[in-house]
């Protein structure tokens, strides 16, 4: 009964809690799970969901903290300490972050935790690579081989504004070629 009810629970709403007797070890659990979809109007977002024992910090807000070139980062925010109790309450927090429109390529989103009482202190709490599209095909021929390495190796150490950076090589999408471009394409060699 009550596994239904949760479910239920995370249908309908991005906020549901419900209690739990557990051995008093467990307080300050938490776990995060990332989900990356696109919408019809190509709109990017990464939508977060925390699963975290309320009897240690209470979760009071989120926060979209930017963007630096493929690299996302949000925060969840925390406060006020209640202390380890036999009989706690387990929380589940969704929020969606947009990301905007995306081109092809590979990025990082990092979530990071932020104690209401210490604002300027992020601690990273998980960080997700998702992919838009298949990167790893430089020129695009539905497949990835010996062309789309070559792309890449030719373009190797270049950074913009550089005459020989190849922005369809920059697969991470950071502003520079470098070994992180390469070996994605490498290990995606052969893929159709």
């Amino acid at each position: 009964m009550r596994f239904s009810i949760i479910l239920i629970g995370l249908m309908l709403t991005t906020s549901f809690c419900s209690f739990h007797v557990v051995n008093t070890s467990e307080a300050g659990l938490w776990y995060v799970d990332f989900e990356f979809w696109i919408d019809g109007n190509q709109t990017a977002f990464m939508t977060v969901t925390l699963v975290f024992s309320d009897t240690g910090y209470n979760l009071t807000g989120w926060e979209t903290i930017g963007r630096d070139f493929s690299n996302f980062s949000g925060a969840a925010h925390f406060g006020g300490w209640e202390g380890n109790i036999v009989l706690y309450v387990i929380c589940y927090e969704s929020h969606s972050f947009s990301l905007g429109q995306l081109d092809e390529g590979v990025y990082i989103f990092t979530l990071f935790s932020v104690h209401d009482d210490f604002p300027y202190w992020y601690t990273e709490m998980e960080t997700r690579i998702f992919e838009v599209g298949f990167p790893a095909d430089i020129n695009d021929d539905g497949k990835v081989d010996i062309k789309d390495v070559a792309l890449v190796a030719r373009a190797y150490g270049a950074e913009e504004p550089e005459l020989n950076y190849n922005r369809i090589a920059d697969v991470y999408y950071d502003g520079k070629i470098d070994i992180r471009d390469v070996s994605y394409t490498a290990i995606h060699f052969g893929e159709t």
